[in-house]
């Protein structure tokens, strides 16, 4: 039966291993290129050139006997010895035939990334999706996992691997993926096992470490769908030499398991052959029996050309609730994932091809003249007719966004939450095509395809990685690159706990529990510490009184914003700054102050005359950042809040002029360095710290350090 393999293209072959690849891996059979070219696979020991015009045989081993093919192709037939170890001189044979006329025998490898794979095999059925997987090793494998689950078809909502081989030198954030929350339990005391498991960020759980021993390597879960019952997920590792009293302390998480709830299902490598039932362990048995748990996995899942094992497994309380459950024939190890998909009905919260709605400015059809030209004629002097702050900012507001609307108007977009990374190609994706399409029976093609498609990723990453450095015109550039290597952790939580104690994972409700705690907490904390509003700053004035002279005046007041100094300091704006709640960037503002520069200095000269901030300019928006202890405690995030660019030209002014008024009376200590120009504390305080405790070693004494951490300075 003929199969198609390629094209034949007219380009000089550099690759022999690619040839060596596809004509290694095929059985017996004829394939076709071009409908011009048949390759015919037989049991022959000779390599067989025909045309119309000759026959020429040529032994594998001879590279000496070579013919020039006819300028014009015709109907070929290459007879080519089908064996593995001689594959590659049949190839230098096949490649000095047709190297003169500079054909390339090469997959057309243009349309392979168009294909969205199902690597998992999961229908498209509505449920919880659970796949359990023996990586053995996950940091290897982690590139194909991340893009496996991020982008291939009906990817799983839960993701558990064992044999992680991870310890404490692995940070989290190395192995995170995104749209997934992370959970993990490594082996401790010596190398090898480990666990892991990816819940998408849809799907609603809670760990139950209550239920875990730590002599053997569990993780437990309770899985709570959104107005179903809940059911219990336990990730296994069961290494090859346990001893019989593994499942005895198994069994008793079982017990308090199913004392907490009787629908469980258990996920992992159980190292006991199904396919053999004689030597499955009675123990194991009996306690299946007991607590009415069915292995649902029919098919051998550790396939080695010496061996076909049945040794990672599914078990069920509930056989009804599972709608499917299969082997994929994914073979990034030696082991197969084992998969099922568990009945939800109704269950819209596990939602696949997730976008994400966003709003932003479009420019497309911006054209700059015309807007400067309409900024010009706004009236914007309608505002000098008003004197509160808060309805001179309003105003300025309607009247600027009623031409920046016109011009770049404000679009919203729906958008996939991920892109594909830049360094997969279609080389990969052919590499990994042909690598699942081996079984791993036809072990030495499986390696061959398993090492080549590692080798092809790393060695595309290592390219893509090497030219953005090289690329990389300023620092931003190459710190993006090197963020990308080294992410960062994971900052939003998927639930919080409010002000009841009960977690929530609704957006809306965590964003209250968010923003109530971040307009509180310092109120709050005094009142925690008993702190008295009415401080005592005797000590501060006498400090303050000595650094005066008669003839200098003591109080500080806030200058008058200049036409001058607020143009100057809008064209020195940084238009890759970020955008406040305003819609309002940088970059237009800088582009506009020309024209707007002589009425904000009138709003700017209002709000210090009536010592009133408006309330639109103290809109921020707020990001919480994790610090430490449990990601479901608001009181363990700090916010990073972004203002509008207008109130940050008003707070530099302030900040100018009052830095200036301390600086001139000397009233900063020379080792306060933070927010000082020039006095950066990461570099004054170590050496000052570091050169007064060498000299007190050299003087004999025992220097003695108080550290102070400040934790709601930022609040």
């Amino acid at each position: 039966m003929d199969k198609s393999i390629g094209n034949f293209s007219k380009t000089s072959i550099s690759d022999l291993n690619k040839i060596n690849a596809i004509i290694s891996m095929t059985n017996a059979g004829n394939f076709t290129v071009n409908d011009n070219l048949c390759v015919a696979v037989t049991e022959s020991d000779n390599v067989t050139y025909e045309s119309n015009d000759e026959v020429i045989n040529l032994q594998c081993t001879d590279m000496n006997v070579l013919c020039n093919p006819p300028e014009a192709l015709s109907p070929v037939d290459l007879k080519l010895c089908f064996s593995f170890g001689l594959s590659v001189l049949l190839i230098a044979c096949l490649y000095a035939l047709f190297n003169n006329n500079c054909y390339e025998l090469l997959p057309n490898l243009q349309e392979t990334s168009e294909e969205k794979d199902n690597v998992y095999d999961f229908s498209s059925t509505k449920g919880i999706k659970i796949c359990s997987h023996n990586v053995n090793r996950l940091e290897h494998k982690l590139d194909e996992i991340k893009y496996n689950l991020m982008f291939s078809e009906n990817p799983p909502d839960i993701y558990c691997c064992c044999e992680t081989f991870l310890d404490i030198n692995t940070q989290d954030n190395f192995i995170q993926i995104p749209g997934f929350i992370l959970n993990r339990k490594d082996r401790l005391l010596r190398g090898g096992g480990g666990l892991v498991a990816y819940f998408s960020e849809k799907v609603t759980f809670n760990r139950k470490a209550e239920f875990e021993i730590n002599d053997i390597e569990t993780m437990w879960f309770e899985i709570k769908p959104v107005h179903k019952k809940s059911f219990l997920l336990c990730s296994v590792y069961r290494p090859p030499n346990s001893l019989i009293n593994w499942i005895e302390e198994f069994e008793k998480e079982i017990t308090t398991a199913i004392n907490h709830n009787s629908d469980i299902i258990l996920v992992g490598d159980f190292n006991i052959d199904f396919l053999k039932p004689n030597k499955q362990p009675q123990k194991w048995l009996s306690l299946l029996e007991t607590y009415n748990l069915n292995q649902i996995i029919q098919e051998a899942t550790r396939v080695t050309p010496d061996s076909s094992t049945l040794i990672d497994h599914v078990y069920v309380t509930n056989k009804d609730l599972i709608l499917e459950s299969h082997v994929a024939k994914f073979s990034i190890s030696d082991h197969y994932p084992v998969c099922l998909t568990r009945k939800e009905k109704n269950s819209t919260y596990i939602k696949k091809d997730i976008h994400t709605t966003i709003s932003y400015r479009n420019f497309k059809n911006f054209n700059e003249a015309n807007f400067l030209s309409d900024l010009a004629i706004a009236p914007f002097d309608k505002i000098e007719h008003e004197s509160h702050p808060n309805t001179c900012i309003q105003m300025w507001y309607d009247i600027f966004n009623a031409v920046l609307d016109k011009h770049a108007p404000i679009v919203t977009k729906r958008v996939k939450r991920d892109r594909q990374p830049e360094w997969f190609n279609n080389e990969i994706a052919y590499a990994r095509k042909m690598r699942e399409n081996i079984k791993l029976e036809m072990w030495s093609e499986f390696k061959f395809w398993r090492n080549r498609t590692k080798h092809i990723i790393d060695e595309s990453k290592r390219n893509f990685y090497s030219k953005m450095v090289k690329d990389s015109k300023a620092s931003k550039d190459l710190w993006k690159c090197i963020h990308s290597l080294n992410p960062s952790q994971q900052e939003k939580p998927y639930e919080l706990l409010n002000e009841d104690g009960i977690k929530t994972n609704n957006v809306r409700d965590i964003c209250n529990v968010f923003n109530k705690f971040f307009t509180s907490c310092v109120e709050n904390l005094r009142t925690d510490r008993c702190m008295s509003k009415n401080n005592d700053y005797a000590k501060l004035n006498n400090f303050v009184q000595k650094k005066f002279t008669k003839s200098e005046q003591v109080k500080f007041s806030i200058p008058p914003v200049t036409i001058n100094g607020l143009f100057n300091e809008m064209i020195k704006l940084d238009i890759n700054k970020s955008t406040g709640s305003d819609n309002i960037g940088p970059k237009i503002l800088k582009l506009s102050a020309p024209f707007i520069t002589s009425s904000l200095t009138y709003i700017f000269n209002r709000i210090i005359d009536t010592s009133t901030f408006p309330c639109v300019l103290k809109n921020a928006r707020v990001t919480p950042v994790f610090k430490a202890g449990e990601k479901f405690m608001a009181t363990n995030y700090r916010p990073i809040s972004v203002l509008p660019v207008l109130s940050k030209l008003l707070e530099k002014h302030v900040s100018k002029h009052l830095f200036d008024y301390l600086k001139r009376l000397d009233l900063l200590h020379p080792a306060q360095s933070g927010f000082r120009q020039e006095q950066e504390t990461a570099y004054q305080c170590p050496y000052q710290i570091i050169d007064k405790w060498i000299q007190d070693m050299n003087d004999g004494n025992i220097n003695l350090a108080v550290l102070w951490i400040l934790r709601k300075l930022l609040m």
